[in-house]
């Protein structure tokens, strides 16, 4: 299977798993012999239960599950994993997975699988473990049953509660969502645009910051460059990481929405993925896809569709179009799907591509006017 329809199909499973979809899929984070070593059932001897709830504890963290949801499940634990499963499926020779949580050590070590990251476990020296949840990649029931049972629905709808309440043991503290969300990420990062307007940088300068030129339009043309400079917060690749897009506010509301600069979190730290221009810009395509929209020319445009690959900065190319009128007055249509070589496109895919841009989802940049923390570290 190539990386681009791959990419695809991870993104879309994970929108599914994120919306409670009857048809839940990861196979990457099922256990396997080499993942779960020496791990136990827990299901039927749950290690304490108390009142209307059960616990369940490993090396680093312990979750606990209302006892009506701890009576359909069976929970194998390992010393960095648990795996729930639906304890029927599971009895019938299925494999049952509802969902797991792991607690990695490094990013690189579910990048690329159904995991998306919830919150962080940390001890006292600095050790730090990513704690993600995971989802199966097929249906992990009778495949011969249509719907979800409802015992495996309310195990799968849990997820979410059970690691915001997970708790860090062994001295090891839990925060839920450390390290997933926009404004505890990338201030440093907006600080450098704060000195950029306060220096008035030029596009040289600019680009020697690996920052878009374009921002020297805001900054040397435009008043108050704090209020027209704006950001945006989206975690766009569906790992539970936000990612952050910078751009301009116009006044005449000229390009609404486009991005010049886009970050994302690398091993726990931010890095650039990519700069674009006015005539090279980047959007937030439906919201888990980058399109590229570009000009070569007022008789050549395009727009490409990207997948932002989960801990890096890599952009895998899914399909585009452009539209050559130095070929022919009327406009002539290709199709691609790397970006590269193109061919002839259908009255079909014409009128998809024509309609393309109706997917670009408008950012509304709040200004880094409004952002102290920024500019308090802008002028240290």
């Amino acid at each position: 299977m190539s990386r681009k329809i791959l990419g695809i199909l991870l993104a879309c499973a994970l929108v599914l798993a994120g919306c409670g979809n009857t048809n839940p899929t990861g196979d990457s984070s099922q256990p396997s012999e080499s993942q779960s070593g020496e791990s136990q059932s827990d299901g039927a001897k749950p290690e304490d239960a108390t009142g209307d709830v059960v616990e369940y504890s490993n090396d680093l963290f312990k979750i606990t599950l209302p006892t009506e949801l701890a009576d359909l499940a069976e929970v194998e634990t390992d010393s960095d994993k648990m795996y729930i499963y639906y304890k029927e499926a599971k009895d019938a020779g299925f494999s049952g997975l509802a969902f797991m949580v792991w607690a990695a050590g490094s990013p690189s070590d579910y990048a690329g699988g159904p995991y998306e990251k919830v919150g962080e476990l940390s001890s006292e020296n600095g050790d730090i473990y990513n704690v993600v949840k995971g989802y199966a990649t097929e249906v992990q029931w009778d495949y011969n049953e249509p719907d979800m049972p409802e015992g495996f629905a309310k195990l799968y709808d849990a997820a979410d509660s059970v690691v915001e309440s997970l708790e860090g043991i062994n001295g090891y503290t839990y925060t839920y969502e450390a390290g997933t969300k926009g404004e505890d990420l990338y201030n440093t990062v907006l600080s450098e645009y704060v000195k950029a307007v306060n220096d008035k940088w030029d596009a040289t300068k600019l680009e020697e910051k690996k920052m878009s030129p374009e921002f020297a339009y805001a900054i040397h043309e435009m008043d108050n460059p704090l209020e027209h400079i704006g950001y945006a917060y989206k975690d766009i690749n569906i790992d539970g990481v936000d990612e952050l897009f910078v751009g301009i506010i116009y006044d005449d509301d000229e390009l609404p929405g486009a991005i010049y600069d886009i970050y994302t979190i690398v091993d726990n730290k931010p890095a650039l993925v990519v700069s674009g221009t006015a005539r090279n810009r980047y959007y937030n395509f439906d919201n888990h896809f980058i399109s590229n929209v570009w000009s070569g020319g007022a008789g050549l445009y395009g727009i490409g569709i990207y997948n932002l690959e989960s801990n890096s900065t890599e952009m895998i190319y899914q399909f585009g179009y452009k539209c050559d009128y130095y070929e022919n007055e009327d406009g002539v249509w290709y199709k691609t799907y790397d970006g590269e070589e193109y061919e002839a496109a259908t009255d079909e895919e014409i009128e998809a591509a024509e309609k393309l841009e109706e997917k670009n989802v408008m950012f509304d940049y709040t200004p880094l006017a409004d952002n102290e923390d920024a500019i308090e570290a802008a002028n240290l």
